[in-house]
């Protein structure tokens, strides 16, 4: 203990390594600075890493849904589920309804055809309950009529036609 002039104690302190007279509660702060430093670090460490891991996980389910459903049956090219519901809302009477294959193939699964009608440039026309037409364009002649018989029992009573 050192004590001023009046005998009032000054504080705890302690000879350094390098024979340097320093305060405890200096050492106290630094070290304690020092914990607190370590500890943001490694909290910071952990956030980035949490932040990475997230990142690469959205990418992944990205690439799932761009990469893997867009070339499944049933799904558009951006990897969303086509649903016969959506299709039909967007139908207009007297108006030319163009819809993609892969939309084609889900109305036709559907249940809800009566006829369908192709030409030889590949053109389909699909009538669906309610007299409204659909038309599309099919990868290879005759495809629509495989996809009709895959379709199964549901597909049983669709009158075919073509040029």
């Amino acid at each position: 203990m050192i004590k001023d002039f009046t005998g009032q104690v000054l504080g705890l302190f302690f000879y350094t390594p390098n024979r340097t007279l320093e305060p405890i509660g200096k050492i106290w702060y630094t070290n304690t600075v020092n914990k607190y430093k370590c500890m943001y670090r490694k909290i910071i460490k952990w956030i980035i890493i949490i932040i990475v891991t997230v990142i690469f996980l959205v990418a992944l389910a990205g690439i799932y849904k761009f990469n893997y459903l867009a070339n499944k049956e049933g799904y558009d090219v951006d990897g969303n589920k086509i649903k016969v519901e959506n299709i039909i809302s967007k139908i207009e009477e007297g108006q030319d309804n163009i819809i993609s294959w892969e939309e084609a193939i889900v109305v036709i699964n559907s249940g809800l055809v009566e006829s369908v009608f192709q030409t030889h440039g590949l053109d389909v026309s699909i009538e669906i309950e309610g007299g409204k037409i659909l038309k599309t364009k099919e990868p290879f002649i005759d495809d629509i009529f495989d996809e009709i018989d895959k379709c199964g029992e549901k597909c049983d009573n669709i009158v075919l036609a073509t040029e």
